[in-house]
């Protein structure tokens, strides 16, 4: 049987982003997972996953650091002998398809999303692009989850259109994320990501404030994970000071779907994403959704058809969206959901992510 050996910077991307198709390509090809241990990691051996243990500080760029990671894939990839390699988040892609290369090992590489260290232009985005350029020479192909980023690097001659496609994502089981929705009051609103700066979680925050001073009942909720590794990390001592009764922090959430069927709008502020998975689940779940006009968020939300963009770093803009959902007439809102569900079934579905990877992996492996 073919080995496909699987990177990411952390077990918990893993689980939250790649199982289905893990599960999926497992039917056909041996899996193995490469990463560091979280919280998740024995969620995934649980589920009969074949994990090994690699170390990666997904903070800034120090040489040494880097060529440990480099070294170290070259022993992983060394002895366990994969027929191909799948990369995930900035450094797996950059070290690992670079380690590839040594070896001679075909990898296909995705890019998620620029994230941090592309949203400030400065010396570490050049030096940044130039190891991509470096690095995804020759990778058999590369995924990227929306048209501005993937043009970005077509500009930069750091891919070609013949090695380089759309993803839609990471996709949601439309099956399991399903929830007839009856009724929306616009009460309860939701914001799931990383507890972070570049989420947009200030101007939330702000903006909850504001709203709630001119309607005290309405409620708006926080979920994901804080002191998480990333460079604009909010620690629970800040956060915990724009708290009051109807400004909550729910923590860190395994299973989300409960949380999605008990709120009505899912808001995500975001200066920037790759194609977010909290909006894909919540159109899955015919929510209306509010979200910045930035690449990956507004590939999914198209303005006054199943929610509205706001302005990055705008807590105003964001103000006056979610004051108009709340203004709104009930069936307005459940209109917008109804159609936000029937854009994940055209476009974000478990099976077209599957039917990418499939296509560009049997096509590499029948040649």
């Amino acid at each position: 049987m073919k080995k496909i050996l699987i990177t990411s910077n952390s077990s918990w991307n893993i689980y939250n982003f790649r199982l289905d198709l893990i599960f999926q390509l497992s039917e056909k090809f041996d899996i193995v997972v490469l990463s560091p241990i979280d919280d998740y990691t024995q969620i995934l051996t649980k589920k009969g996953i074949k994990h090994f243990e690699i170390k990666i500080n997904q903070k800034g760029i120090n040489i040494y650091e880097d060529l440990s990671l480099c070294y170290n894939y070259y022993k992983y990839f060394n002895a366990l002998k994969p027929d191909l390699i799948l990369s995930y988040t900035i450094k797996p892609n950059i070290y690992a398809s670079l380690t590839s290369k040594i070896l001679g090992i075909p990898i296909i590489s995705n890019v998620s999303g620029l994230g941090t260290t592309f949203i400030k232009k400065n010396w570490v985005t050049k030096l940044s692009f130039l190891l991509y350029k470096i690095s995804f020479f020759k990778n058999y192909h590369i995924f990227f989850q929306n048209n501005y980023d993937r043009n970005i690097f077509l500009s930069k001659k750091i891919v070609n259109q013949q090695n380089s496609s759309i993803v839609p994502g990471s996709g949601v089981d439309t099956d399991v994320f399903n929830f007839k929705r009856n009724n929306n009051k616009a009460k309860n609103f939701l914001f799931v990501g990383r507890i972070i700066k570049d989420k947009g979680v200030f101007e939330y925050l702000e903006m909850a404030k504001k709203i709630t001073e001119i309607y005290p009942r309405i409620n708006f909720f926080l979920v994901g994970e804080i002191n998480c590794n990333n460079k604009t990390s909010i620690s629970q001592k800040e956060l915990t000071k724009h708290l009051k009764e109807n400004i909550k922090y729910l923590g860190k959430v395994h299973k989300i779907k409960k949380l999605l069927e008990n709120n009505d709008v899912v808001i995500l502020p975001s200066y920037r994403e790759g194609l977010s998975k909290s909006l894909i689940e919540a159109s899955s779940m015919r929510m209306p959704l509010i979200a910045t006009n930035v690449p990956g968020c507004n590939d999914i939300v198209k303005d006054g058809y199943n929610g509205f963009l706001v302005k990055p770093y705008s807590s105003k803009s964001l103000f006056v969206a979610v004051k108009k959902m709340i203004n709104m007439t009930e069936y307005e809102r459940l209109k917008m959901g109804e159609n936000s569900r029937k854009r994940v079934l055209a476009y974000y579905s478990n099976k077209h992510v599957i039917d990418s990877y499939s296509k560009i992996i049997y096509k590499f492996f029948n040649n």
